[in-house]
């Protein structure tokens, strides 16, 4: 689960809502699987996942830094 926090000010955990939260796949593979996508789908850069290539990518970081040691939030702007 990555906590989204109310305010960006440290430490984050002090500011987290427990109420509002992520959940990211460890596993691109399997992600890509459920969604029914092949390789060449994303090598290739096929149209139709146009809209879900930000939401891997975003999978994709927070994975890379959860397993670099780092302990992750995300916030969002009122607008």
């Amino acid at each position: 689960q990555v906590y989204k926090v109310e305010q960006i000010k440290k430490p984050l955990e002090n500011y987290r809502d427990i109420d509002a939260f992520k959940i990211y796949v460890s596993d691109l593979g399997l992600l890509c699987a459920k969604k029914d996508l092949a390789a060449n789908d994303i090598l290739y850069m096929v149209e139709e996942i146009n809209d879900f290539k930000g939401g891997m990518a975003e999978n994709y970081v927070n994975v890379q830094l959860t397993i670099n040691g780092y302990h992750t939030y995300y916030w969002e702007s009122k607008r």
